[in-house]
């Protein structure tokens, strides 16, 4: 595979996750100051669950970077374009 035969495109994507934390606060724990408590960082993102909803799994496409730099160890998808 070779630039005068091939040519290489960026191809960009957002996959969609929905994750959950279940925490519990102080009883009089005002709305404000627990949103600005996570806001803040203060919850370890390691510790969420997946959530089954909505969207999850999927995937946003963007338009492809046409004009891209050559590049012989992209993965090459030749056959399965022509046989679409």
């Amino acid at each position: 595979m070779n630039k005068d035969t091939h040519k290489t495109i960026r191809v960009h994507a957002t996959m969609h996750t929905s994750l959950y934390a279940d925490i519990n606060v102080p009883i009089d724990t005002d709305e404000d100051d627990i949103w600005q408590f996570i806001r803040d960082g203060n919850i370890d993102g390691g510790s969420m669950l997946e959530y089954d909803g909505f969207m999850d799994g999927g995937w946003t496409w963007e338009e492809p970077v046409y004009d891209y730099e050559f590049d012989p160890d992209a993965m090459n998808v030749s056959k399965e374009i022509l046989e679409s």
